[in-house]
């Protein structure tokens, strides 16, 4: 005569998973969060080109996979004039990718705190480490500027 075990076939919730599980990321459907990156930036003053920090790094696990970059910060003309301005790019390494704002204090005084923000999703088709960073590129000379603490954060995305 038959035996009933008890077991329903063909459905799994999360109490028949071990804490100690790990499921391969091919199981996980496209959109899923692979991993997460997060650093905080120092201050930097700056009067003429040049990277705000280094940023922060990811290792993709597919070259498919796309990384969410997300930035918030706040910059300030510490010196120059109102007409005085530059632009604020997000570069992947030596890489321009993105511009943050291209015009970055202009029109603003001496000792005016601004915030700058971006959520951009790049595709770096790599599996190499793979940094994202701040640049100043300085338009008009005579100002400098100084870029508060700023915080970066890398999700990667399945694709």
């Amino acid at each position: 005569f038959p035996v009933t075990i008890g077991i329903t076939y063909g459905t799994i919730v999360n109490a028949d998973i071990a804490t100690a599980a790990a499921i391969a990321t091919t199981k996980l459907g496209a959109g899923a969060v692979l991993q997460v990156v997060s650093a905080t930036v120092g201050q930097t003053d700056l009067s003429a080109d040049g990277y705000v920090g280094s940023g922060a790094s990811i290792t993709p696990s597919s070259t498919s996979n796309k990384i969410l970059v997300m930035v918030d910060g706040y910059t300030e003309k510490i010196s120059g004039t109102s007409t005085a301005y530059a632009e604020t790019e997000l570069h992947r390494a030596t890489t321009f990718i993105s511009e943050l704002n291209n015009a970055t204090q202009y029109q603003y005084t001496v000792a005016a705190r601004v915030p700058f923000s971006i959520n951009y999703l790049d595709s770096p088709n790599s599996t190499s480490s793979t940094q994202y960073r701040i640049y100043h590129d300085e338009i008009s000379l005579g100002a400098t500027y100084r870029y508060y603490q700023y915080v970066i954060t890398l999700l990667e995305i399945k694709a």
